[in-house]
């Protein structure tokens, strides 16, 4: 474990991407609870992986542009 930054528990530190939140709106529907929070502080260790982001049909991203498929 590894001491954060903006926020009291302590973050994972073998984890390629550690984000700290605050809550903001808890609200209870019928049988479910919805939790809205804040991200305040994120730690990336790019070197560790290639984030990939799937956005629709044949269409994806990574940090540096459009992936061709």
């Amino acid at each position: 474990m590894v001491k954060s930054v903006k926020v009291k528990p302590p973050r994972i530190e073998e984890c390629p991407v550690q984000l700290e939140g605050i809550v903001e709106f808890t609200g209870e529907f019928g049988d479910h609870y919805l939790v809205v929070g804040k991200i305040v502080e994120e730690h990336v260790k790019t070197l560790d992986f290639k984030p990939l982001l799937h956005y629709h049909g044949n269409v994806f991203y990574r940090i540096n542009g459009e992936l061709k498929v």
